[in-house]
């Protein structure tokens, strides 16, 4: 249809179609001449050109079109091979995270023993300041006869003394 957009494709139709009438149903009685059959030999060779021209045009976009796709096939590949590489440096990140994790816990329960026997040692020391006690770490010997140890569960009052020991999350302690 694009033929018919074309007013030069239009007016050679035109014009063509007229000479046909006027050479061959106008004049059919009189014979044909070599110059008559001539002209209309050349009217299937325009419109064979006409038509080897509209199918060249659209090769040609057919070919660009497929350009196009190869680009587009060539563009998703690279993506596809990106989202495989992002996709593994995930799992490798999210493992190394849960590994970091786990050792983050492990950490912390390291922290919380520690403190933990901090504040044992710090309970043992107000223990032994408040009864002007040199003997640090006795309180087996001292309490306990039933080779049992020392837990760091005994209360100043368990052990007779008049004070409070108050022992902050840090290991610090004050004795009144």
């Amino acid at each position: 249809m694009a033929y018919f957009s074309h007013y030069g494709h239009v007016l050679d139709l035109c014009l063509t179609l007229i000479v046909l009438y006027d050479d061959v149903i106008s004049k059919a009685s009189m014979g044909m001449s070599p110059r008559r059959f001539l002209f209309i030999c050349r009217i299937p060779w325009r419109y064979g050109r006409l038509i080897v021209t509209m199918v060249q045009r659209v090769e040609q976009e057919h070919e660009h079109t497929r350009s196009k796709l190869a680009d587009c096939s060539e563009e998703s590949k690279k993506a596809l091979m990106d989202a495989k590489r992002f996709e593994s440096s995930y799992v490798k990140e999210k493992e190394l995270r849960q590994h970091a994790e786990k050792a983050l816990i492990g950490y912390k329960d390291e922290i919380d023993t520690l403190r933990e026997a901090l504040r044992i040692a710090a309970m043992d020391v107000a223990a032994v300041s408040t009864n002007n006690d040199t003997s640090i770490g006795k309180e087996d010997e001292q309490q306990n006869t039933d080779d049992s140890y020392y837990d760091g569960t005994e209360t100043l009052m368990d052990n007779g003394l008049d004070g409070q020991v108050i022992v902050d999350t840090d290991g610090n302690f004050d004795v009144f």
